[in-house]
C-alpha cells in the first residue's frame, strides 16, 4: 500500500520537491524496492536525455504568431446553434425532416392529395333506372332496348 505512495513521489523527489522527512521515507523505501529504483533511474536517464538534445531551430516571430492567432476571434460557426441539442436528437429530427420532405414531394403522396372528383350523372338517369332481379327480366331489357333502337334507325 505504501508502494504506491512512494511510486507516486518519484517525479517530485526526482526534481527535489519534496521535504526532508518525506524524502528521508522515500529514500528508505528506495532501498528495499527494486521497481521504484528502476523507475528513478528511467526518470534520471529521461533528464539527462532531454538536457543533451539541442533546441530546436524556430523561424524569427514564430511566437508573435502563435500569440496573434490566439488572439484572434474566429466567428461562430452555423453549427453553433445548434449545440444545446444533443447529438443524436439533432441526427434523429435531420433525418425525420429529410425523410418527410421526401414523401410529400414523391408521386405517391401526390396522388392522394389531388384526387379527381367526377360527377354525378346519377341524378339525371333516376327516372329511367330501374332493378332488375332476375335473368329472365334483364333478357327482356336487353331485347327491348335493342328493338326500340332498331324501330329508330328505320324512321
Amino acid at each position: 500500500m505504501m508502494h504506491r505512495y512512494f511510486k507516486k513521489k518519484l517525479s517530485s523527489y526526482h526534481d527535489n520537491e519534496l521535504g526532508a522527512n518525506e524524502r528521508k521515507r522515500l529514500e528508505e523505501h528506495l532501498q528495499t524496492c527494486g521497481e521504484c529504483r528502476r523507475e528513478l533511474a528511467f526518470y534520471q536517464k529521461m533528464s539527462t536525455d532531454l538536457k543533451t538534445q539541442e533546441a530546436p531551430h524556430v523561424r524569427p516571430f514564430f511566437a508573435q504568431r502563435v500569440v496573434n492567432r490566439a488572439e484572434t476571434k474566429s466567428r461562430p460557426s452555423v453549427w453553433s446553434v445548434f449545440e444545446w441539442l444533443p447529438r443524436p436528437v439533432f441526427s434523429f429530427l435531420l433525418v425525420a425532416s429529410i425523410v418527410a420532405f421526401g414523401y410529400l414531394m414523391s408521386p405517391l403522396s401526390q396522388s392522394s392529395v389531388s384526387t379527381k372528383v367526377e360527377p354525378d350523372y346519377s341524378s339525371l338517369f333516376s327516372s329511367t333506372t330501374q332493378t332488375l332481379a332476375s335473368r329472365d327480366e334483364v333478357l327482356a331489357f336487353v331485347l327491348f332496348n335493342q328493338e326500340s333502337e332498331s324501330a329508330g334507325e328505320n324512321k
